[in-house]
Formats: structure tokens, sequence, C-alpha cells
């Protein structure tokens, strides 16, 4: 069981202690949110601290919550007191109104920078459960309120709930019931149309049999294929007719990439944008252009061959993924990211330690826009402590 620093409520009374939720390192978060404005439209109960308080509240409240073990207990508090962070930075004027658009991505990527820094839920396989399940609610929050307007809602709430494949702690069941407590902590004419749109969100997730878990793949390539919208029916097994695997590495640096490589595929031909950086004298300020271009022209060389590679690099968001592993793909390969990670602490003693030292600042940055791999990118993501 993960140790926070501060207290998650619990019966008999299910009261929230405040001070010292605000005298623990997360009331530094809820003390910035204090003056963030909202549209009152939508936000009639005022600021982001007012809105969060009333969510707490409103969470603990319900019989989901307290039905739920300490561990979900746990995620579903962090996750509501940090559900709006993203207000942080996203919140603006436009045509006199107030807005935050892309809040609840932004707040994922800040929630998984304080999680990880700040309270050390990092490094080890139960910290990663915790801290990712406490981001997908922070991501995926906002997505109940609008899921109708998606072309396919019966398809997309199933691929909402794979995520738990390679995240054990989330399910549509915790989503909902964060959803749940932040329509219930606004004051706002649509609060009833809402609710009704979360419970037909929770019926279809029923109904397919997704709301506790992912739905019932049949094996990870097939899984792939349905969440790149190949097949019909989650449960259908197709034929694998890739030739082999190609592995993409993440990670900050620091995280022991190159170790592990050594240690579990030794005589593995590795794509290392390390390595072309240090032939082609070009440092992490540099552009790096010419050491992309070159890590491609290597990769074509293997793949032509069809021949099982490591792809060595940070590889941080999905942005930066997309071109590589669909690249693989598109020779026939089947793919698998790796992300390693390690704490914040260790992470940096082991950087100090690298040929190339990456300055603090820039991982630090890093960090900020890290995005784990999900498995609607790649057949297979691995995560490993390292």
């Amino acid at each position: 069981m993960i140790t926070l620093p501060y207290p998650v409520p619990s019966g008999p009374d299910w009261r929230i202690d405040w001070d010292a939720v605000f005298a623990s390192p997360i009331g530094g978060i809820l003390r910035k949110m204090d003056g963030i404005r909202q549209n009152p439209v939508w936000h009639g109960e005022g600021d982001v601290l007012v809105h969060t308080r009333y969510v707490c509240e409103a969470l603990c409240a319900t019989p989901a919550f307290r039905v739920m073990d300490a561990q979900g207990r746990a995620e579903l508090f962090t996750a509501a007191l940090l559900h709006d962070i993203g207000k942080l930075t996203n919140t603006r004027q436009e045509n006199g109104e107030w807005v935050s658009p892309g809040h609840a991505g932004a707040g994922a990527r800040a929630a998984r920078k304080f999680l990880w820094q700040t309270l050390d839920l990092a490094g080890t396989e139960e910290k990663r459960r915790f801290r990712e399940t406490v981001c997908a609610l922070v991501q995926f929050h906002s997505i109940p309120s609008h899921f109708l307007s998606r072309p396919e809602p019966e398809r997309f709430i199933p691929s909402i709930a794979a995520e738990g494949c390679g995240i054990p702690g989330f399910s549509l069941r915790k989503l909902a019931a964060l959803v749940r407590a932040d329509f219930l902590g606004r004051e706002a004419d649509d609060v009833g149309r809402l609710l009704d749109a979360l419970s037909l969100f929770v019926s279809i997730a029923e109904e397919y049999v997704c709301l506790d878990g992912p739905p019932a793949f049949a094996d990870p390539f097939s899984r792939f294929a349905w969440l790149a919208g190949r097949t019909n029916f989650p449960e259908q097994k197709l034929y694998n007719d890739t030739w082999g695997k190609v592995y993409l590495m993440c990670g900050l640096p620091g995280t022991g990439k190159d170790t592990w490589i050594q240690r579990t595929h030794p005589g593995l031909p590795v794509v290392s944008l390390d390595t072309i950086r240090a032939e082609l004298h070009v440092s992490w300020e540099d552009a790096q252009r010419p050491v992309v271009a070159l890590a491609f022209e290597r990769a074509r060389e293997l793949l032509r061959a069809k021949r099982s590679f490591i792809w060595n690099a940070t590889s941080l968001t999905p942005d930066l993924r997309k071109r590589e592993l669909q690249l693989f793909r598109d020779y026939g390969a089947y793919t698998e990211t790796v992300t390693l990670e390690t704490s914040w602490q260790e992470g940096l003693r082991r950087n100090r330690e690298r040929k190339a030292v990456v300055p603090e600042t820039v991982i630090d940055s890093m960090l900020g826009r890290f995005i784990p791999p999900s498995v609607r990118e790649a057949h297979e993501a691995l995560s490993l402590p390292w």
C-alpha cells in the first residue's frame, strides 16, 4: 500500500482533514488554484480551488467511493485533488469568457511530474501503478461529458477501458466515480443533463463488459488491430503476419536503457541516438535533424533485412514515437515499447555518471512533457522499474 503525505478519508465519518491536506506537499498546488477563474455559467460555485474542494467532498460522500478498497480510495482522492491542475496553466480569457482548453491532458502531465518528483511515486511497479492510475483518471475525466459527440461512442468507451491493459489500477468504474463527483461539485444548470449522460456512459460500459477492466482481447496483436479500427470485435483473434519484433525504448536520461539492453538483449542491433550524437559530435543543445536522419537510415537498413533491433532514444511523447513505430509496422515488424523508470533522485545520480551528462534542468523539462506509451501505440507496451 502506497503511503501518502496526506490523509485519505475513511469510515465511519469519511471526513476530509483539510488542514492536514494543505499542510502536505499537495497543499502547495491547491493554494495555486485559489483565484483561478472559471466561467460562472458552468461553475457558479467559484474558482478552481472552491470547485476542487466541492468535488472532493462529493466524492467522499458517494457509495462508490466508500465501498472501494483503501488503494482505490487513495487513487480516487488523489485524482480528485489534482483533476483540474491543468487549469493552472491552461486558463485564459477568450471573447470575454474564462476557458481552459486542453486542461485534462495538461493536468495529467502536471500530475505525473508532481507525483513522480515531489511524492517520489516512481521506481517500483506499485508506485508506477498508483501514479499512472491517477494520471489516467485526470486525463480522461472530461470524456463522459461529451462522449456522445464521438462518431462511434459504443466503440470509444471500450477503447478508453483498454488503458487498463497497461495501467492495472485504472477502470471506468473509478473514472465514473470521479466524474460524478466532478459534476456534483459544480453549480450549473446542466448538472442534471451531465449526470444522465454519465449514467448512459456507465450503461454502455456494463453492456460491453468493460466497467471494471479492459475488454477481453484475444491477444496483444488483435488488441492493437481493434484499437486501430481494423476489426469490429475486441475478442476477435487475427492472424499475426509480422516477421519479428522491433523494440522502441522510452525513458528519461539516466533510467538505465543501455544497461537494460546489454543485460536482456546482448548482440541485438541497436540504433542509438546517443551513439549517433557522439559519432557526429552533436550535443543535446544542437539541432537534432542530422542525428534523426541517420538513425532512420540505419533503421530502414535493418527493416529491409527483416532483422529485429532496438531503437534507443528517450521517445518521451506519442508524437515523438508515432513516426518510428509507423515505420517499423510499415515494414511488417511487430512493435513493442519498453519504458524504463527510476526514482527522481536515482535518475539524477545515474545521469551524473554518464559520459554525456544531460543538464538537470533539461531532465526536469523532459519529465514535464513525458507521456508513457499506451497499448494503442504499439502491439505491446512494457513498463519496468529499473
